[in-house]
C-alpha cells in the first residue's frame, strides 16, 4: 500500500501479474493467496515507502526459479489440483528444457535481454 490512513492518493498497487497470464488463473491464484494470508492471520506489513527496496522479498527471477517454487507450493497444488498442478508443472519444465536446449548453442545475451528463442516461442502467439 501506498500513502496512508486519511490520504486522498493512498492506494493498493499489484504489479506481480503478467500481462500474458491467464487471467483466470492469475485472479483465482490471487484471491487465494489473499484469502490463505486471512485464514493464517498473516500480516501484510508496514506502508511501503519505497516499493522498489531491497528489503521486499523476490519474487522468483527466472521461470526455473519460478516453477520450483510452483511445485512446492502446497497453496498452489490446493488450489488448482493435484492433476492441473502437476500437468502445468510438467509443462513449464518442458518449455525450460527447449530454452536450456537452445541457450546451450546460442550466443550470450546481456542479462533481461529478450532472446531470438523467446521471440520465436512467445511472441506469435501472444
Amino acid at each position: 500500500m501506498l500513502g496512508g490512513p486519511g490520504e486522498e492518493s493512498t492506494h493498493l498497487e499489484n504489479r506481480i501479474g503478467e500481462p500474458c497470464a491467464n487471467p483466470y488463473l492469475y485472479l483465482a491464484a490471487q484471491l487465494a493467496a489473499g484469502l490463505d494470508g486471512i485464514e493464517r492471520g498473516l500480516q501484510p506489513g508496514g506502508l511501503a515507502q519505497d516499493p522498489h527496496a531491497d528489503s521486499a522479498v523476490p519474487l522468483p527471477r527466472d521461470l526455473a526459479a519460478a516453477v520450483a517454487a510452483a511445485q512446492d507450493s502446497a497453496l498452489t497444488r490446493t488450489l488448482l489440483g493435484k492433476h492441473l498442478h502437476d500437468c502445468l508443472v510438467r509443462l513449464k519444465r518442458t518449455e525450460l528444457s527447449r530454452f536450456e536446449q537452445w541457450r546451450a548453442t546460442a550466443p550470450p545475451t546481456a542479462p533481461g535481454d529478450v532472446t531470438a528463442w523467446e521471440h520465436r516461442e512467445y511472441f506469435g502467439a501472444y
